[in-house]
């Protein structure tokens, strides 16, 4: 090739000959200067294709590196792909970034298609009708209704559109508050810094524009078939847990949240029309199939991860793997009868017109039976040892919050009361379980209050307790004295009477440390105030109180946790206990007091009463207690617990004046119907008084230079009536004086504004 010339390098015309000629340049140099590139280029190319039996130019690339080369200059670009593989790319990413990640706002979509609560309110002050064409939520939640319906074999199918659109029903009802929240934050906002009664008025109206809300969202999906949607892939799941079941359990509780009754009842006439068998039968198996712990996995976990064959994370991940399945398949029971809802409460025990019928009562007392026994498994393993290790603890805690679940369930289902559940409690295993736990809590609270690192298992631990009594207590409610469930609670506390004992032993030790710490007698071993003292001043403290036996004292010295200075910090210490103790122990006392008025002439309830003496003294200041007609026309006594502040409150002059007036009018008027408005009266009358007393001494205490009216309604002694009573001019002058004094004060912006906010708590008759 080099001494011809190709055809396309030749040069084409006399006149590019003469050029190169000029330039002094070998035709032939600058052809093979022009090809030289390409021609290595080739040659590097075959010798990287091709194997080459030469070692040495082996190695200039290797079969992965050239593979990854050829598939890349193979791919397409995003632009130039088929239309449909486009569509599905985009669609899996739509799913995984927006429907499946943290909300961000899907819920919209819902008030898009359908209508917000603000259009509403407006509609209905302008008395438009509403369009009753469907809209397309109706239409997809009916596609999804009957593919529940469409007969299946085994489980429910997965249905990815379904769980995605379920999720963003349940998301656009708000969010779900913790129980106890809309309490604290009352107690919080009284002795809060603007606390007045226009304050709390305020409060309570925002409190009801999200409960309107609430209903407005739940009402929104019910009236386009979503609750009969639930119902309906309850039934179809067949009793096999899945997604599926947990995105449906999940979303039932979103419209029934709060109890809404309107649900409940739509849900109970789908049941009774249908005759659906199938979700009661759902239920008991979805109950079947909840684990509880199991102490053999957990140990072959353990030892496995210890040898470094296991798989990873702690061993107490293995066990109830299902633990927020089985929370949120009783929060579901719980809430379908929400509100003392005694139709859906029998309903739950026989369904009457069935060809079979579920008792989803004694289904939830056998696996709470199933639970304690495996948390007795738990406790016996580490009972020999001083702690519980976190793979342990991981165990317990998943256990408590579904046990906890457990009696809030059974709570609700006999609450109100239904009768004829409490009589099938009664004479199920329920009282077993009750023995179990209560063996569980007696010995447990001990071990576990020693440690520091054990106090967060003992918080939970405490929590389960006080939901198991409030179940003890509904139990009781609208019985007859010597009753059948009396007597069976008196067996079972008789039984278990050892571990009462020590429970009731347990809160009372810290019941009285609030009042040991604060005894003039104890602040001289901290004179300073820091909140630290030495174990040994503790216990002289202790002894001298004479309330403690030795025993005692070794078992709190043992509770306290020391600082590298050896002390403790007491406040902190009475802090962690005092506070669970009196709210369980209130309870305590509720329950041996009203069991003692339903059993009056057990004399094992009386011995065990004299036990019980020290807890019951110290509530009883604390204990109220009222009488109502309940709803099977009988006298029902229902007791609640009376704070100090509100006793503080109840001895104030004003109030005693009130009561004074209210009981005069009780003996002189004698129609039963004037009774109830004067005491009606006096009750509203009251706690107004003592709302306005709170809010003046919060303002007062906040160092504010505003007089209320209330400095003007002091009361004039005797002596001070016989003074003013001996000179007349003196007492025109104090008078006159006084008055001046008195119209300054209600002329007064402070004062002016006050009254506005006053006058605007008040209704108009």
């Amino acid at each position: 090739q080099g001494s011809v010339w190709p055809a396309h390098d030749r040069p084409s015309t006399t006149a590019e000959q003469e050029c190169l000629q000029e330039r002094c340049v070998d035709p032939k140099e600058a052809c093979r200067n022009r090809m030289l590139p390409s021609d290595i280029a080739a040659f590097s190319t075959q010798a990287a294709s091709s194997k080459n039996r030469s070692k040495r130019w082996g190695s200039k690339i290797s079969v992965a590196r050239r593979q990854a080369v050829i598939s890349s200059l193979r791919a397409k670009h995003l632009y130039r792909m088929s239309r449909h593989r486009a569509c599905n790319i985009f669609a899996r990413s739509y799913y995984e970034q927006w429907l499946q990640e943290e909300n961000v706002g899907q819920e919209v979509m819902v008030e898009d298609l359908t209508q917000t609560f603000e259009d509403s309110e407006k509609s209905k002050k302008e008395g438009e009708e509403t369009d009753s064409k469907p809209d397309p939520l109706t239409q997809l939640v009916t596609t999804f209704c009957r593919g529940a319906m469409t007969e299946r074999s085994g489980a429910l199918q997965e249905d990815l559109l379904y769980m995605s659109y379920a999720q963003i029903a349940a998301k656009s009802t708000g969010k779900e508050e913790e129980e106890g929240g809309d309490e604290e934050g009352g107690e919080g906002g009284e002795e809060g810094e603007g606390t007045s009664i226009h304050c709390r008025m305020r409060q309570l109206m925002e409190q009801e524009m999200e409960k309107q809300k609430l209903l407005f969202h739940q009402a929104r999906l019910s009236n386009r078939g979503v609750a009969e949607m639930v119902l309906l892939h309850v039934s179809a799941s067949k009793g096999i847990p899945s997604e599926m079941v947990m995105t449906t359990l999940n979303l039932g509780i979103a419209i029934l949240r709060g109890g809404n009754i309107d649900i409940q009842m739509g849900m109970l006439n789908h049941l009774k029309e249908k005759k659906d068998v199938g979700f009661f039968t759902s239920i008991a198996g979805l109950m079947n199939s909840c684990s509880v712990l199991d102490l053999d996995a957990f140990e072959r976990n353990t030892k496995a991860e210890g040898l470094g064959v296991g798989s990873e994370g702690a061993a107490g991940e293995k066990n109830m793997h299902d633990a927020e399945f089985t929370c949120a398949l009783f929060r579901f029971i719980q809430l379908t009868c929400e509100g003392h809802n005694l139709e859906w409460q029998n309903y739950l025990r026989t369904q009457a017109g069935n060809t079979t019928t579920v008792n989803v009562v004694i289904c939830t007392v056998d696996y709470l039976l199933r639970l304690q026994e495996s948390i007795m498994d738990f406790y016996w393993h580490y009972s020999s040892k001083e702690i519980i290790d976190p793979a342990g603890k991981a165990n317990f805690f998943k256990a408590i919050e579904v046990a906890s679940q457990v009696f809030n369930t059974l709570t609700e289902v006999i609450q109100g009361p239904c009768t004829l559940n409490q009589q099938a409690l009664a004479h199920s295993r329920l009282w077993d379980a009750v023995g179990g736990f209560l063996f569980l809590f007696s010995h447990m609270q001990d071990k576990l209050s020693k440690h520091s690192s054990q106090v967060d298992l003992l918080k939970e631990l405490l929590n389960l307790q006080k939901d198991m009594i409030t179940m003890m207590l509904s139990m009781l409610e609208g019985n007859v004295v010597n009753g059948t469930i009396g007597k069976q609670m008196v067996d079972t506390l008789v039984e278990s009477a050892s571990n009462v004992e020590l429970i009731l032993k347990y809160f009372d030790m810290f019941l009285k440390l609030a009042d040991l710490i604060e005894s003039p007698s104890f602040h001289e071993v901290d004179m300073k105030n820091e909140g630290w003292v030495t174990p040994k001043d503790f216990r002289e403290k202790m002894e001298q109180s004479k309330n403690y036996t030795p025993e005692e004292m070794d078992f709190l010295l043992a509770c306290c946790e020391r600082n590298h200075e050896g002390k403790i910090d007491y406040r902190a210490f009475v802090e962690h206990f005092h506070e669970p103790s009196k709210e369980i122990g209130f309870n305590l006392a509720v329950l041996l007091t009203n069991l003692s008025e339903h059993m009056p002439n057990e004399p094992r309830l009386a011995r065990f009463l004299e036990t019980a003496g020290s807890v019951l003294n110290y509530f009883e200041p604390f204990l109220g207690r009222i009488e109502i007609l309940g709803s099977s026309k009988r006298i029902e006594r229902v007791y609640f617990e009376i704070k100090d502040s509100n006793i503080e409150q109840w001895e104030k002059p004003q109030i005693r004046e009130s009561k004074r007036a209210f009981f005069y009018s009780i003996v002189t008027e004698g129609g039963d119907k004037e009774k109830l408005e004067a005491f009606v009266n006096f009750c509203e009358d009251a706690i107004f008084e003592m709302t306005h007393a709170s809010g003046l001494m919060a303002t007062d205490d906040g160092g504010g230079n505003v007089k209320r009216d209330t400095a003007y309604s002091s009361y004039m002694s005797e002596e001070e009536e016989e003074r003013a009573a001996r000179d007349p001019i003196r007492r025109t002058i104090t008078a006159v004086k006084e008055g001046l004094k008195f119209g300054v004060h209600m002329l007064s912006p402070a004062n002016i504004k006050h009254q506005i906010g006053v006058m605007q708590t008040k209704s108009i008759p």
